[in-house]
C-alpha cells in the first residue's frame, strides 16, 4: 500500500493529514482569506429533482484541492477557464478522521462496497433517473459526482456511515494540449466538512 497521507493514532481514532492545493480567481482567493471556504450544502432531494445551480463535481458536492501538487492546481484552473486571469493557489492543511473518508486511492474496501452498490437492482434503476439529470463529460464527471452523493446518502440511511467528511480519489485532469488520455494524473480531495481544515493560506500567484 502506498503511503500518501501521514496517518496517526490519537487516542484510538484514525487521524490523517494532508497538503492540498487549490487554484481559484485572485478576488476569490482574497475572499476565502476573509471569510474563508464555504462548502456547498445540497441535499438529496435537491438532487434528485435537479433543483441545484451547479451540477456536482466528480467527487460530489465539496471544495476541491490536488494532494501534494500546487502545479497541478495551478493547470487546472488554466483548462477549466476559457479566459487569461490572474488566480492564486491556496495550500490547505487538513487533519481528518480516516473512518469519515471514502477513500478510492488505496482502501480497496471502499472500492468493493462502492462497486457491490453499484450492482445492487434498486441501485440500477436510480442510475437511470440520474443519467437523465446528469451527464459526464471529460473535464466534469457530474454523473459520477451525482453517483456518490446519492451512495453517501444511501450509507447516512443504513447507518454505515455517520458522516462523510472526505472523499479523495485518483483522478484525470484535462492537462494535455493535442490528447485526452484516463490514466490519473493526480490525486484529488474533495472537503464534504469545514472542521478538517486545519489551516489554509496563499501559497503563489500566478498569472493565467
Amino acid at each position: 500500500m502506498i503511503d500518501i497521507i501521514n496517518r496517526h493514532d490519537f487516542g484510538g481514532a484514525n487521524m490523517a493529514e494532508a497538503t492540498l492545493y487549490h487554484a481559484t480567481s485572485h478576488a476569490n482567493a482574497g475572499k476565502i482569506l476573509r471569510e474563508g471556504f464555504r462548502i456547498p450544502q445540497v441535499s438529496w432531494g435537491e438532487i434528485v429533482t435537479h433543483h441545484t445551480t451547479k451540477s456536482p463535481g466528480s467527487l460530489g458536492y465539496g471544495i476541491y484541492g490536488f494532494l501534494n501538487d500546487p502545479q497541478l492546481a495551478g493547470e487546472f484552473w488554466s483548462s477549466a477557464t476559457s479566459f487569461s486571469q490572474k488566480h492564486d493557489t491556496i495550500e490547505i492543511q487538513i487533519q481528518y478522521d480516516d473512518e469519515k473518508c471514502l477513500n478510492f486511492v488505496d482502501n480497496v474496501r471502499d472500492m468493493i462496497f462502492f462497486r457491490e452498490f453499484l450492482r445492487n437492482a434498486h441501485t440500477q434503476a436510480q442510475l437511470r433517473n440520474l443519467h437523465h439529470l446528469f451527464h459526464n463529460t471529460f473535464k466534469q464527471h457530474a454523473f459520477d459526482g451525482a453517483i456518490l452523493e446519492y451512495y453517501i446518502s444511501y450509507l447516512r440511511h443504513t447507518k454505515d456511515f455517520e458522516t462523510v467528511d472526505i472523499v479523495c480519489c485518483a483522478t484525470t485532469t484535462d492537462v494535455y494540449n493535442n490528447f485526452k488520455i484516463f490514466i490519473p494524473n493526480g490525486i484529488e480531495y474533495n472537503l464534504r466538512n469545514q472542521s478538517v481544515i486545519e489551516d489554509f493560506n496563499v501559497k503563489e500567484n500566478t498569472n493565467g
